[in-house]
C-alpha cells in the first residue's frame, strides 16, 4: 500500500512538473504571463514538493523579504561582505550526486542591495533541476525583468572560469559550457560564483 501510495505520489508530481530544458516566466505579483500557460500549476507543484521541507512558496516571500531574514530561515547567503549557511550548498551537491531530491533558496544582492532569489530542486524521479529565480526586488533593473522564471536543466555543477568557480545549471554536456561568449539561459544559467 505504502509503495502504491509513493508511486501514485511521484507521478502526480512529474506530470506537474516541466521537462527539462524549458523556461517560462512570471510577470510582477505572480500573475501568469500570457504566454507561459500552466506555469501557476507547475511553480505549484514546486513548492509541494517534499525536499523543500519548511520553505515557503518564493510567490508567497513578503517584497521587504531581507537577507537577514533569508539566513534565519536557512538560505544560503551571498552578500558582499560575507556568506551564511555554505554548508548548504555542500549539502545540495552531495544529494544531487546521489541522486537523492534535494533543495536550496540562495539568496544574493545586487550591486545596490536589491535582493534576488533563486530556489533549486532536485527532483530524483524527474532527474531534473528546477529553477525559480526571483528578481522582483530588483527596483534598478527594467520592469519586463523584474519577474520570477521557472527554467529546467539536465544537470548542476561547478564551471571553472579562469580560477573563478562558479555554480551552474545546464543543458547538455559541461565540456560544451563556455561563459567567456555569449550564451543561452536554455542552456546554462550561473546560480552564484562559489569560491
Amino acid at each position: 500500500m505504502k509503495k502504491a501510495i509513493c508511486l501514485v505520489l511521484a507521478a502526480l508530481l512529474t506530470l506537474g512538473l516541466t521537462a527539462c530544458g524549458k523556461q517560462q516566466a512570471v510577470e510582477p505579483g505572480g500573475s501568469l504571463a500570457p504566454e507561459q500557460p500552466g506555469m501557476t500549476a507547475e511553480l505549484d507543484a514546486i513548492y509541494r514538493h517534499s525536499a523543500l521541507g519548511n520553505y515557503a512558496d518564493i510567490r508567497d516571500l513578503d517584497a521587504e523579504y531581507s537577507s537577514e531574514q533569508a539566513a534565519a530561515d536557512g538560505c544560503f547567503v551571498i552578500a558582499p561582505l560575507e556568506r551564511s549557511n555554505e554548508d548548504l550548498y555542500t549539502d545540495f551537491m552531495q544529494r544531487f550526486q546521489n541522486q537523492e531530491d534535494a533543495f536550496i533558496r540562495v539568496t544574493q544582492t545586487t550591486v545596490e542591495g536589491d535582493l534576488i532569489l533563486t530556489d533549486v530542486l532536485y527532483d530524483s524521479q524527474t532527474n531534473c533541476v528546477y529553477l525559480v529565480h526571483d528578481a522582483t526586488r530588483d527596483a534598478f533593473s527594467a520592469a519586463s525583468d523584474r519577474v520570477i522564471t521557472l527554467r529546467t536543466y539536465t544537470s548542476t555543477g561547478q564551471y571553472d572560469l579562469d580560477g573563478d568557480l562558479y555554480w551552474i545549471a545546464y543543458n547538455g554536456d559541461l565540456a560544451d559550457v563556455d561563459l567567456r561568449n555569449e550564451f543561452s539561459l536554455d542552456q546554462v544559467f550561473v546560480i552564484a560564483g562559489i569560491h
